[in-house]
């Protein structure tokens, strides 16, 4: 893309629509597939786009699965966090954490078995990844969740600093 077509509003919506249309096809096949054995030929071939144009947009199949873990990983936060807020009470907010959790997953089946097979998977740089992009999810829990409901007397009192990871939230 030149620089001309990257300071046009018309070519950066286009862009990022072709983007998308690559997530969503790396998505696909990576869930059915998995990462190692998925190829480039594969979700262009999803994508009905040329080998080559994938490139344009992520330097590898690697960078690739970066972004999908980044874009799911963001929109599942964001979904659980709109749907917990959305109600007062923190045991209600536990209730909807796991049932805009699992929500999520039902309306977009390929993105959320590309998080489950990374979170249980064998790769070690995708899953730190996927923990860097949930930090802000255990955030959610000890603040918007854990702390009000101590507060009320609703669940026991613990430490959350003893849990900075957010490993015994998971």
């Amino acid at each position: 893309m030149t620089q001309s077509q990257k300071d046009d509003p018309i070519q950066q919506i286009l862009a990022q629509a072709r983007r998308l249309q690559i997530l969503d096809a790396a998505a696909q096949v990576f869930s059915e597939r998995g990462y190692h054995r998925a190829t480039i030929r594969q979700i262009s071939d999803r994508a009905g786009i040329a080998d080559g144009t994938i490139y344009n947009y992520f330097p590898s199949k690697k960078e690739l699965m970066f972004a999908i873990l980044e874009d799911a990983g963001t929109s599942h936060y964001d979904f659980i966090a709109e749907h917990i807020r959305k109600v007062e009470d923190p045991i209600q907010r536990v209730e909807r954490f796991f049932e805009a959790g699992f929500e999520f997953v039902e309306d977009d089946p390929a993105r959320g078995q590309v998080l489950v097979s990374t979170l249980y998977g064998t790769h070690d740089e995708f899953k730190g990844r996927l923990y860097q992009i949930y930090q802000p999810m255990f955030q959610l829990v000890a603040q918007e969740i854990l702390a009000p409901g101590m507060a009320q007397g609703q669940f026991r009192e613990l430490d959350p600093i003893a849990y900075p990871s957010g490993a015994a939230m998971v």
